[in-house]
């Protein structure tokens, strides 16, 4: 997909590099022998330069890698002119504070000014994005995702605590950036319309040159499989994730939400998407093991492996006695032991405990705690069982044999309860 305007050879040759570099996972050289390794996207100022001295200062982003004088592709910003560059020239720059932008900002001007006020007046609507537009929002999204997978690589390799804020603002670009990319995709299709049926047919072909899809569809789900090829490498972020990391990452995205929103309308998306959220997770886990996305890339996964994925083999419905029937039997057993059996327990201790205190309750009151307490108990402990029941009825492996399904449970409760060591300790 190139631009409007005529490329330099040089220019088309680097966007070549680029394209091919997006598609793989680090398909040059620049990682080997040095840990400190830039990503493609990485903004970057130049320094130190002695042939080309005037090019000191400037600033630029990384767009590629040549293995054979293992220097780095920088575009200026300036100009767009493209430089190779040995890596002791560049000096990374911090990442930008992210801006509550819409998709209309994007690519063009909006009707309200920087402090988000409305213009009075008539306003000019905004031209339709094209595709050389919502191409260009997918392409940022790859660049948002590059530097993330850099950012993950250097806190698997025990980075320093200080790594958190860099990895929580990459984190949010790249949901900011898919945001906009679905907004800008939403307006395409509102004006030129689309066609599924060719998009899927074209989508079974992948990968193939993306400039081919036939319409803008086809680069939308095209970039879905780039995601899912990518998303080991981000998911890589929350296996390092450390607790500070996390609060500051709800804290981004909500901060980023009341930017772009107002506090009103992301209280009212959190009311209207709570329920939602609520009423899917509890069907969900009713019928069959399902994880309710936490965040865009999850969501856009999920929705590709629905399009073109795989279907998964389940035993059949109209057997009642498959596998996972022995773990159904003892969960519900110990989830309606809350109230049947641990209840009367809990009451008798609250009741001594009060007597303690020098406190007497109410039988209404005593009734009502004692079973709210023994009600989150037998929660807690169903946990694990409805976990192991989820998988044991979505793993065709654990349809043969009964000793399959003990070990293959035990071992998928213990990846997601214990944390262990590169050597495989707890």
């Amino acid at each position: 997909m190139t631009s409007g305007s005529q490329m330099s050879a040089e220019e088309e040759e680097a966007l070549r590099q680029m394209q091919e570099e997006s598609g793989a996972h680090l398909p040059d050289r620049r990682s080997e022998g040095d840990p400190e390794w830039m990503a493609n996207g990485a903004q970057i100022e130049l320094f130190g330069l002695q042939a080309a001295k005037a090019l000191n200062g400037q600033r630029a982003e990384i767009i590629g890698f040549d293995d054979e004088v293992r220097r780095y592709r920088v575009r200026l910003h300036d100009d767009g002119a493209v430089k190779v560059v040995a890596k002791k020239n560049l000096r990374l720059l911090p990442p930008p504070q992210p801006q509550a932008e819409t998709a209309v900002q994007a690519y063009g001007n909006g009707a309200s000014d920087s402090r988000g006020s409305l213009q009075l007046g008539p306003q000019s609507r905004p031209a339709p994005p094209t595709r050389d537009v919502v191409g260009r929002t997918t392409q940022r999204v790859e660049q948002e995702i590059a530097v993330m997978v850099q950012r993950c690589q250097a806190r698997a390799r025990g980075g320093a605590a200080e790594a958190d804020t860099d990895i929580c603002d990459a984190f949010l670009r790249i949901n900011t950036s898919v945001e906009i990319f679905e907004e800008v995709l939403k307006m395409y299709q509102t004006e030129n319309g689309n066609d599924e049926d060719r998009s899927k047919a074209w989508l079974t072909q992948f990968p193939r040159d993306r400039s081919l899809a036939p319409d803008c569809i086809g680069m939308y789900l095209t970039w879905m499989v780039y995601i899912v090829h990518e998303i080991a490498d981000v998911v890589r972020y929350f296996a390092h994730q450390s607790r500070s990391a996390w609060q500051q990452d709800e804290w981004n995205l909500t901060q980023h939400s009341i930017r772009k929103h107002g506090l009103l309308g992301t209280l009212k998306n959190e009311a209207f998407e709570a329920p939602t959220v609520a009423l899917i997770a509890a069907v969900a886990s009713f019928v069959i093991a399902a994880r309710v996305p936490d965040c865009k890339l999850q969501q856009l996964a999920k929705t590709w492996l629905i399009l073109v994925g795989k279907p998964v083999p389940l035993w059949n419905p109209f057997n009642p006695f498959g596998p996972g029937i022995s773990v159904h039997i003892v969960r519900n057993v110990v989830a309606i032991s809350g109230l049947r059996i641990f209840s009367a327990p809990c009451q008798v201790g609250l009741a001594r405990f009060a007597a303690m205190l020098g406190l007497r309750l109410p039988q209404g009151l005593q009734k009502f705690v004692g079973d709210f307490i023994a009600s989150i108990g037998a929660a807690i402990f169903s946990a694990p069982l409805n976990q192991l029941y989820n998988f044991v009825v979505t793993s065709p492996e654990t349809f043969s044999e009964a000793g399959v399904q003990l070990k293959a449970g035990v071992c998928y409760l213990g990846g997601i309860y214990f944390t262990r060591s590169l050597d495989g300790a707890i």
